[in-house]
């Protein structure tokens, strides 16, 4: 069963990089971004130690941390030439067919997913997170102990973060 939880989260920052959002940074340019955006959320925040991710798309970069458990963040470009029906049937089996805004949701999902566990998620799973349909900035349960949250940090992005707190209780929003 899915259900919402209160606003709790790690810690996280977004960052938009200069260009339009269609303009392609090279990853050159987009990993050193993310990596520094880590090390200043580290730093503000004062978590020197514990699970951390980042990722990048174009020109928004991400970051997020936690003292302990899992975490993984992953932030998508909605490219409207994406082969989504191609990428869907991937993700949820032959029957698939997801229109836009729940296909980003997912893909980044499944990417975070892999981030926070170093598995991809099951079928399964991936149709508990479509269920659940929450809105953008409300996490939720969507396994037992798994927790994610939408959200679109910037037009044309969508945003994921997955965290598991090995039973801790897990940090404020920030």
């Amino acid at each position: 069963m899915v259900q919402a939880l209160p606003l709790t989260l790690v810690h996280y920052r977004v960052r938009v990089l200069t260009g339009p959002a269609s303009a392609r940074i090279p990853r050159a340019d987009q990993s050193p971004a993310a990596a520094d955006l880590l090390d200043a959320l580290r730093r503000e925040t004062g978590v020197a130690e514990g699970p951390s991710s980042k990722s990048h798309s174009r020109v928004v970069v991400a970051a997020a941390l936690a003292e302990r458990g899992r975490l993984g963040i992953d932030v998508e470009y909605c490219d409207a030439g994406r082969d989504l029906a191609g990428l869907s049937r991937y993700l949820l089996g032959a029957d698939a067919a997801l229109h836009v805004a729940a296909f980003y949701r997912l893909w980044t999902f499944h990417e975070a997913y892999f981030k926070a566990f170093g598995v991809a998620s099951d079928r399964a799973l991936r149709r508990a997170v479509l269920e659940a349909r929450a809105p953008l900035g409300e996490p939720v349960e969507v396994a037992s102990g798994v927790r994610v949250m939408h959200a679109a940090p910037v037009d044309g992005f969508v945003l994921s973060w997955v965290w598991s707190d090995d039973n801790a209780p897990p940090l404020a929003c920030m």
